[in-house]
């Protein structure tokens, strides 16, 4: 840019909102002017041209009649053409021309020596008629030297063919024009000094209000960020500036609004417990991840009402007071359900209508809390008491009644008092057993059990257990088989190992009948080892597959304590397992019974094949 650009630029810049527009405004109304003048003297040239070459076509016409009536009475001729066209131009006031096809004047109002014309063939308006039949054309005459309008059509010229050519000088024309264009000096002039004036007052009038304007929006941001707002340029820089400070300030705290949301649903979705906020009606404005689980509803939930009419009503239940708690049983498919605590609390706000405070109920928070494990722990907890205190009870009932028999005089009765020492001595070590077995699963349960992990043969663990429990099973008349590869090891507790299978087997020999069998297997699956305790008792119903390695539990618990145990080893037995990486599942025998499971990790083969051996160990 130039430097007498860049003077223009400051210069600009210098004069202000109000002399920018002031200027502006002068600029468009003399610019609206200028192109009004030039398009109406534009317009009325052509009309003016419109109507002569009209009034020419009149005058034409007129002349072509008047040289029918001449041939037809003077059809010798005795009457000049030029002295016709001398009088047809004197009538009509326009200049009149006759001539012949081939361009030669015969006659012409304006010349007295028409032989010294020369032809006229190559004119526009003679060359537009021979054509055509008519011709026009505006020119500078070279006979009078003014600025003509010819208008020529063909006619019959003394008997042969010929044109009749009628011209007007167009300074008529130019005089409309003149005056035309003084008429809109004066009007322009009195239209511009009424501009002036008009775009003085508004240049002032938004002048004065885009200063205010200015002068709050530095006010709002200098209250937002106590900055200077000096600086150089017009009202409109002052008013920019304040915009885009304004703006960045939006923009932070819009950026902190998103970092806000961002965190809070972050921390909705890692909650564990369920949070939905309702609305008046009761659709869902606010729903996480956890609170669909919880309930059993589907993942998006914003947008809808709550399906469940407990909710909405515990939800109407907070509206009308204070928080308000239920639970629900939900459930997760036809064998579990899920247990969960709903806690509502409303949330009140003061709404300003009109001017006027009134208290207005906004959304109901209802808080999910899945408290299934809470309550399983709880009626574990109640059932332990109650089984460990009728554990207890019977021994010790048994035991201070014999005391008290032998105290008072069983003593000294030698038959008698050998079996109530034997009844206290049972029941003794029934009390043991209970003991040994509670501070058993209470150390596993604690982590202080420390497990060792080595292979251990499964042959070898089976071939002692079976060994163990065989005069039990002899007394019963029962068989035991084993079926277990000789090389299968699986890593784990040797002790740990030992104490599982003795509670299988152990209880195994205990539910089967007189004469019945059990078997004892183990092989490989993959890259762990299943063994199977298989007996063909009375087995266990389906419900009670789900609590069967609960402490305490019992399917039947009259007839468990016919045979004895304490009702934790199966307890113990899971326990034991899970410890070891395993685990141990119930199944139906086939056709009656019940199959235990145990899967352990197994120790890879050293050899690529195995020998697997069976055997019938009592019968």
């Amino acid at each position: 840019m130039t430097a007498t650009g860049n003077a223009l630029v400051r210069a600009w810049d210098a004069i202000g909102i109000r002399g920018k527009q002031f200027a502006l405004s002068i600029v468009v109304v003399a610019t609206a002017l200028v192109t009004g003048g030039v398009v109406a003297e534009h317009r009325v040239e052509a009309l003016t041209v419109e109507r002569i070459e009209r009034e020419l076509d009149r005058v034409a016409r007129t002349a072509a009649v008047a040289l029918e009536q001449r041939a037809a009475q003077q059809p010798d001729g005795a009457t000049s053409l030029d002295a016709l066209a001398d009088r047809l131009g004197a009538a009509t006031g326009a200049r009149v021309t006759l001539l012949r096809a081939d361009g030669v004047v015969v006659g012409d109002s304006e010349v007295d020596g028409i032989d010294a014309l020369p032809t006229h063939a190559g004119r526009p308006e003679i060359v537009d008629a021979a054509r055509d039949g008519r011709g026009v054309a505006r020119r500078r005459s070279a006979t009078t030297n003014e600025d003509f309008l010819y208008l020529a059509r063909a006619a019959d010229i003394g008997g042969t063919p010929g044109f009749i050519r009628v011209a007007l000088p167009i300074v008529d024309v130019t005089g409309a024009i003149d005056a035309l264009r003084g008429l809109f000096v004066v009007a322009g002039a009195a239209a511009l000094a009424v501009a002036v004036l008009g775009a003085a007052l508004a240049a002032e009038f938004v002048s004065r209000r885009l200063r205010r304007l200015v002068a709050r929006a530095q006010a709002v941001r200098r209250t937002a960020r106590n900055v200077d707002d000096s600086g150089e340029g017009d009202d409109v820089d002052a008013l920019s500036h304040s915009f885009a400070a304004l703006t960045r300030e939006l923009d932070r705290n819009l950026q902190a609004l998103i970092d806000e949301r961002d965190r809070y649903d972050a921390l909705l979705k890692a909650m564990g417990e369920g949070v939905v906020v309702l609305d008046g009606a009761g659709v869902v404005v606010v729903a996480n991840p956890a609170a669909s689980t919880l309930l059993g509803l589907p993942p998006s939930l914003v947008g809808l009402q709550l399906p469940s009419p407990a909710l909405l009503a515990l939800a109407d239940e907070a509206r009308r007071g204070s928080a308000a708690a239920t639970e629900l049983e939900i459930p997760v498919d036809d064998e579990h359900t899920l247990r969960v605590l709903v806690r509502a609390t409303p949330k009140t706000a003061l709404e300003g209508t009109d001017g006027h405070t009134r208290r207005a109920v906004v959304p109901v928070v209802l808080v999910v809390h899945d408290v299934t494990d809470v309550r399983r722990l709880e009626t574990l907890r109640r059932d332990f008491v109650a089984n460990v205190s009728h554990e207890l009870r019977t021994p010790c009932s048994v035991i201070l009644a014999n005391t008290e028999t032998l105290l008072s005089g069983a003593l000294d009765d030698g038959p008698r008092a050998q079996k109530f020492v034997e009844a206290i001595h049972r029941n003794a070590e029934r009390l043991a057993r209970l003991i040994a077995d509670l501070l058993e699963l209470s150390k596993i349960e604690a982590g202080k059990v420390v497990f060792i992990r080595e292979p251990v043969n499964l042959r070898d663990a089976v071939d002692h257990v079976v060994d163990a429990v065989e005069p039990r099973a002899r007394e019963k008349q029962m068989r035991l088989s084993v079926s277990v590869d000789a090389d299968l090891a699986v890593e784990g507790d040797p002790r740990a190992l030992d104490q599982v299978l003795i509670n299988l087997v152990d209880n195994a020999v205990k539910y089967t009948p007189v004469g019945g069998h059990v078997t004892v297997s183990a092989h490989r699956e993959g890259d762990h080892a299943l063994v199977v305790v298989e007996d063909d008792g009375p087995g266990v119903e389906e419900k009670h597959k789900g609590r069967l390695f609960e402490r305490f539990y019992r399917v039947d618990p009259g007839r468990s304590r016919d045979v004895g145990g304490t009702g934790l080893g199966l307890a113990i037995v899971k326990h034991l397992v899970e410890a070891m990486a395993g685990k141990v599942r119930v199944e139906d025998a086939s056709p009656q019974g019940a199959r235990f499971c145990v899967t352990l990790p197994a120790v890879a083969s050293s050899s690529s094949s195995s020998s697997s051996s069976a055997t019938v160990r009592a019968a």
